[in-house]
C-alpha cells in the first residue's frame, strides 16, 4: 500500500488533469490542489520528501488576491523552478478560444478558466518528462565555468518575462489539417522545415528554440518589438510519420550556430 505522500503529483500535471471540473471560486482551480501536490511549498509547509531546490515552486495561496493576481503570482513562482517550460506550455494551451477573461493576463500566464486549445507538453501527459528548462547558457570568466544562467526570468514589472532562445524561422504558410494532440495544422517555416502547430498560429509568427526546452515555441511580435506567446510546435521530418518525443534532433542541431538572443514576452 502506498503512502499518501508517495501518491502526490506535480501541480501542473494535476491542474491539467482537473481542467474540466466545475469550480465555484476560480482561485480554487489552483488553491484546492496545492495540498495534494509534491512540488509546491508554502511558507507554512515543509516538503514531505526530498527534492532539489530548483524542483520546488514556492507559493502560498492568498484569498485576498483576485483570480488574475493569484494566477499571475503562481506563474512567477513556477518560472523560478524546473517547471518553467511546463508553465509556458500550459499558458499557450489555456488562453484563447471563447475565453475572453484571459486578455487581462500576460500571454505567459495560464488562465485555468479557459478551455484547452491543444495538449500542452507537460510532465505526466504521456509523451516525455521534460528536462530542467532553467539550465541556460553557461556563464564563464577567464575560461572557467561559473554557473548556468536562467533561460527565463520575470522582469521587474512583474508582467513581462525575458526568454533566452535561438531564432529558428518564421511561419511562411499554413498547410493541410492534421490531427495530433490538438496540433491540428502543418506549418511551413521559411527555413524549409515543416512543423505541427495549433489553430492559434498565423503566417509571420516566429519559431524559436528556447535554451534548455524540449520543443520549439511560437511567438508573435507586436508593434513595440515585444512578443506574445502563441504555442508549442513540433518540427517534423516526415509528415506521414510522427513519433514523439523526437525533438532532440532539432533542439540541439540546426540552430547551434545562431546567436542566443533575448525575447521580451508580454
Amino acid at each position: 500500500m502506498c503512502k499518501v505522500d508517495d501518491a502526490r503529483f506535480h501541480i501542473l500535471t494535476m491542474m491539467y488533469g482537473f481542467r474540466d471540473k466545475q469550480c465555484h471560486d476560480d482561485r480554487d482551480r489552483l488553491f484546492a490542489l496545492i495540498g495534494a501536490s509534491c512540488d509546491v511549498v508554502t511558507k507554512d509547509t515543509e516538503q514531505p520528501f526530498p527534492m532539489t531546490h530548483r524542483s520546488m515552486i514556492y507559493y502560498k495561496p492568498d484569498y485576498t488576491a483576485t483570480t488574475e493576481q493569484a494566477y499571475l503570482l503562481f506563474a512567477q513562482a513556477a518560472l523560478a523552478s524546473n517547471s518553467a517550460f511546463n508553465l509556458l506550455s500550459s499558458a499557450a494551451a489555456f488562453r484563447y478560444g471563447a475565453c475572453q477573461s484571459s486578455r487581462t493576463l500576460p500571454s505567459w500566464v495560464p488562465d485555468w478558466r479557459c478551455e484547452l486549445i491543444y495538449f500542452p507538453t507537460i510532465d505526466g501527459d504521456g509523451w516525455f518528462d521534460t528536462e530542467p528548462f532553467t539550465a541556460g547558457p553557461l556563464q564563464t570568466a577567464n575560461g572557467m565555468s561559473l554557473k548556468h544562467l536562467p533561460s527565463v526570468v520575470v522582469n521587474k514589472d512583474g508582467r513581462s518575462i525575458t526568454l533566452k532562445a535561438r531564432p529558428f524561422g518564421t511561419i511562411e504558410r499554413i498547410l493541410e489539417r492534421v490531427r495530433f494532440h490538438g496540433l491540428d495544422f502543418t506549418i511551413d517555416i521559411d527555413n524549409g522545415y515543416l512543423a505541427l502547430a495549433p489553430v492559434t498560429v498565423a503566417i509571420g509568427d516566429h519559431v524559436i528554440i528556447p535554451i534548455g526546452a524540449p520543443t520549439p515555441l511560437v511567438l508573435r511580435r507586436d508593434e513595440s518589438a515585444n512578443y506574445t506567446l502563441v504555442s508549442n510546435c513540433w518540427v517534423i521530418e516526415d509528415p506521414t510519420r510522427i513519433v514523439p518525443p523526437a525533438q532532440d534532433w532539432i533542439m540541439n542541431a540546426d540552430c547551434g550556430s545562431k546567436p542566443i538572443r533575448d525575447y521580451r514576452i508580454v
